[in-house]
Order: structure tokens, then C-alpha cells, then sequence
């Protein structure tokens, strides 16, 4: 089975990403990283975290027709659900993960990115996010890729907030939905390997800002509030948080 680790940017897509390769492994299954190298798809599954960008047909095949020879195995992606897509999800030859996260924290996790891009010398991606009117036109556009997974039968949603605050709870969730069995111990070694706070703690790939809760109470004007109550307040309420 393959399994599609989605998510929202900046809502910690690569830090569930790895929870849930290294739930598969603890559950007996190989790690992600190891069938790329063995089968050279460093063009497909990209970086650290195995992007795979675009969920097109031609890549979904390829993918799919790798985990029937090699077992389950998860990729990341930041892209929207397509057609093909949830024709394999409905006939159950995939499983689909999306990780959301309040709106409004991720404008400021964005701009945090981007500033930390501009100091290093360098102008990609998230560099293009300082200024607020930039930020949160991009924003608005992943808030309309959350739209499209919420409205998918069988893709199971996981709130940013909660896989910070209960943890253990959202493992176990997630290892119900992929039928895989982890014990509570070795969850517990995963979320440790993977903390923040853990001086051990391989940081590459996890690509962790402040990971700050309910940033933008303090952080956004009250114009700025606003401005996400008027553009996007309904799907920000659609994902169970307050206006």
C-alpha cells in the first residue's frame, strides 16, 4: 500500500511525515528512504523528506507499483488531491494523511522561513513571503488545498494543534487508520527521536520554526486579523478554530 503524507506548508507536513515512515517501519515495514536509494528516485522522491510533488497519474502508478514489491511505504506532498488520486483512495489501494494548522500562525511561520531563506544569502521559495500582502495571498491558496482533501471520503485529517498537544493520541489515530500495529513504547521513542527539545535530535528535514501555538494573537495586527476574518474566515472556522 502506499501511503500519501499531505499537508498544509508550514504545519509540520515534514515532521508528521517522519513520524509516520518510522511508524511503518516499527510496524515491520521498510523505511522510505532506503527504497529510494535502492531504486535511484532521487528525481521523484525529492530531498530529506521524500516530496513527490504533483499526485499525477504517471507518479502514482510508478509509486503504487513499487509498494506492491516493496510493502508500504509513505511520501510527502504539499499538492492538491487529483482525480487519480481519489480513485485510489476510494478503492483502497492508498491512504491519504493531511496535516492542517491554523491559518494565521502559518503566515507567520512562513515569513519566519522566509526571513531565515534571505539571511542565508539566498531568494527561493518562502523568501518571497516577508512582506503580510504577499504571505497571505499565498496562504489563502493552501487554505483551498485543505479544502479539496477535507471534502475526500477516506483521507484522514490531522490537526497541527492537537499532534503537538496529545501527541500519543493522534499515533494511535494514525496507526488505526494505516492497520498497523506500534506498541505505546516505541511511540513514545519516535516522538522522542523527533522533539524539538531533545538535544539528540537529527533537525534535518524537520524544518521547525517557533512551533508556537496561537502565535498571532500577539504576532498580526488588528487589521491583519481582519483581513484573514474577511478573506478567510469561513474556512478557518470550517477547520475548527475561532474568529
Amino acid at each position: 500500500m502506499l501511503v500519501i503524507s499531505a499537508g498544509m506548508q508550514k504545519s509540520g507536513s515534514a515532521y508528521i511525515y517522519n513520524l509516520i515512515n518510522d511508524l511503518l517501519v516499527s510496524a515491520g515495514f521498510k523505511n522510505a528512504r532506503d527504497i529510494k536509494e535502492k531504486y535511484d528516485l532521487n528525481e521523484i522522491m525529492k530531498w530529506h523528506n521524500n516530496n513527490v510533488g504533483d499526485l499525477n497519474r504517471k507518479l502514482l502508478l510508478k509509486l503504487l507499483y513499487l509498494s506492491i514489491n516493496e510493502g508500504t511505504f509513505a511520501v510527502k506532498t504539499h499538492s492538491m488531491p487529483t482525480r487519480f488520486h481519489n480513485i485510489l483512495l476510494r478503492l483502497g489501494l492508498i491512504k491519504t494523511i493531511y496535516i492542517y494548522r491554523d491559518p494565521r500562525d502559518v503566515l507567520l511561520s512562513a515569513q519566519d522561513h522566509g526571513r531565515r531563506i534571505r539571511e542565508g544569502g539566498e531568494s527561493h521559495t518562502f523568501a518571497n513571503f516577508i512582506e503580510f500582502e504577499d504571505a497571505i495571498k499565498a496562504v489563502e491558496g493552501w487554505t483551498n488545498i485543505f479544502k479539496s482533501y477535507n471534502g475526500i471520503k477516506g483521507v484522514l485529517s490531522i490537526c497541527y494543534e492537537e499532534l503537538w498537544t496529545n501527541p500519543n493520541r493522534i499515533l494511535g489515530e494514525i496507526c488505526e487508520y494505516l492497520n498497523i500495529n506500534v506498541s505505546i513504547e516505541d511511540m513514545n521513542k519516535i516522538l522522542l527521536k523527533y522533539d524539538k527539545n531533545n538535544k539528540e535530535t537529527d533537525m534535518k528535514g524537520l524544518h521547525f520554526n517557533k512551533a508556537i501555538i496561537n502565535r498571532y494573537r500577539d504576532e498580526l495586527s488588528e487589521i491583519q486579523k481582519e483581513i484573514f476574518k474577511k478573506n478567510m474566515g469561513e474556512v478557518i472556522q470550517k477547520m475548527g478554530y475561532e474568529i
